[in-house]
């Protein structure tokens, strides 16, 4: 029987993992042991156990640019000294690490820890693989798509001609699968291809206004597509206008 473990299942990205990972052993008709672990229970990452695994899917993080900035400590004990964990632990598995592409510039400590979570995966495990995200989107997100979606006026951050690259957890959900055969190496899972927040934000056909900018936030971000045999399927102005209330 092969064993799964999943770190921060109770997160958006981690939930729609947990669903992909059961629907596609179900179909193989193959018998597999899902291990769940997430922060979210009240368990820190640096002292709860991590069980001997397979295949290990480690998406546990602190994941806020803004959280990073007020409390940087938290973000590199939770993003570098927790990941470090995880893979000292397991040095026999398959590691899939959810990195990110604010890694490529960092400007927020929040892009320091993943960066630094990427180098330690290359340097101290010999079987990891890092999925750099970009804005991961859908209708029950906790990010710019599902709060556009949820609110009858919305409030961009700044002029809203910031961009962003976004690709559906669907989309992203098929890579992390498929990132168990990728060779040990960091990857970008973008669409190559940069969206306005304003647009997004038009697209909803809701009243839009505009307040202030978030500090530290990154301007223009595009993530391109480095995977060997992935690509997104989802366009996110498409989606937004057919999800739209």
């Amino acid at each position: 029987m092969k064993h799964i473990v999943i770190t921060g299942d109770h997160g958006f990205i981690g939930g729609h993992l947990k669903k992909a990972l059961e629907a596609f052993y179900n179909g193989a008709k193959q018998e597999v042991a899902i291990t769940l672990c997430d922060i979210k229970d009240g368990s820190d990452i640096l002292e709860v156990s991590i069980p001997k695994a397979d295949l290990i899917y480690h998406l546990a993080a602190q994941t806020s640019v803004q959280a990073s900035a007020k409390d940087p400590m938290y973000d590199a004990m939770t993003n570098i000294a927790g990941t470090i964990k995880v893979l000292l632990e397991n040095p026999e598995a398959r590691v899939v690490i959810t990195g990110s592409c604010a890694s490529k510039d960092p400007k927020s400590p929040y892009g320091i820890s993943k960066l630094a979570q990427e180098r330690y995966a290359q340097v101290i495990h010999t079987n990891a693989v890092v999925c750099r995200l970009p804005n991961v989107f859908a209708e029950d997100d906790n990010g710019v798509v599902g709060a556009f979606l949820k609110q009858p006026e919305i409030t961009v951050n700044g002029d809203g001609n910031q961009t962003r690259d976004f690709v559906h957890v669907e989309d992203i959900c098929l890579a992390l699968l498929r990132a168990e055969s990728w060779p040990p190496g960091a990857y970008e899972l973008g669409s190559g291809t940069s969206h306005r927040i304003q647009d997004l934000a038009l697209a909803t056909g809701k009243p839009v206004r505009y307040g202030e900018g978030l500090a530290g936030e990154i301007e223009h971000s595009v993530c391109e597509n480095t995977t060997p045999d992935w690509k997104p399927a989802i366009d996110v102005i498409d989606f937004i206008k057919n999800h739209h209330a």
